[in-house]
């Protein structure tokens, strides 16, 4: 469980947060004063922004693993809230970014899956997971990083595009049932 300072606002999880925009919103979050965690594939990544977070006063854990196979995805939301309490705010950003950059002629069915399970499903098995923890604390975030891609998609990697086209489409899902929910889920964010 954490034991960090008071001044700690939320506990947040950035997923994809050893590189890329990941790691950009991981550095701003701890900035704010938030607890972060810090995931990747790449246990020496993930360790080394979570190291440079502790360096410049924040707070953060490491969680390490592959969040396309669900008792994987089971073991790190197990990881998260073991070493930071309740994600309090969930980023779902892992997924890579740009696709196969295939043009259409030259898709691979086995790409258009590959992004899929890396974007859709693993955003899909987190927040799963993550939701009625927020939803019984009466307070949480779920922000789904999209792409202008998703409604202006390039000649090339329409598997990008089509998996972006899907996280907005499930943003809007997740909304629908409760709007008077205490979880709130802003718009995707163009990445």
């Amino acid at each position: 469980m954490r034991s960090v300072p008071w001044i700690v606002r939320n506990s947040c999880w950035s997923t994809g947060s050893s590189k890329g925009i990941g790691e950009a919103i991981a550095r701003k979050l701890a900035l704010e004063k938030e607890l972060l965690i810090v995931h990747g594939r790449d246990k020496a990544q993930a360790e080394k922004v979570a190291n440079d977070i502790t360096a410049q006063g924040g707070h953060a854990y490491v969680v390490v693993g592959d969040l396309t196979h669900d008792d994987d995805a089971q073991r790190l939301v197990e990881d998260a809230v073991s070493l930071a309490g309740p994600v309090d705010i969930l980023i779902n950003n892992a997924g890579g970014s740009g696709g196969s950059k295939e043009s259409w002629a030259n898709t691979q069915p086995a790409s258009w899956a590959s992004a899929y399970d890396c974007s859709v499903l693993a955003t899909l098995l987190v927040t799963k997971r993550l939701l009625p923890g927020m939803q019984q604390a009466r307070w949480g975030r779920v922000i789904n990083i999209s792409s202008l891609a998703a409604t202006m998609p390039p000649p090339t990697a329409p598997d990008y595009s089509a998996c972006k086209a899907a996280i907005n489409a499930m943003t809007a899902s997740l909304r629908m049932p409760s709007p008077s929910s205490p979880v709130r889920l802003p718009d995707t964010l163009p990445a």
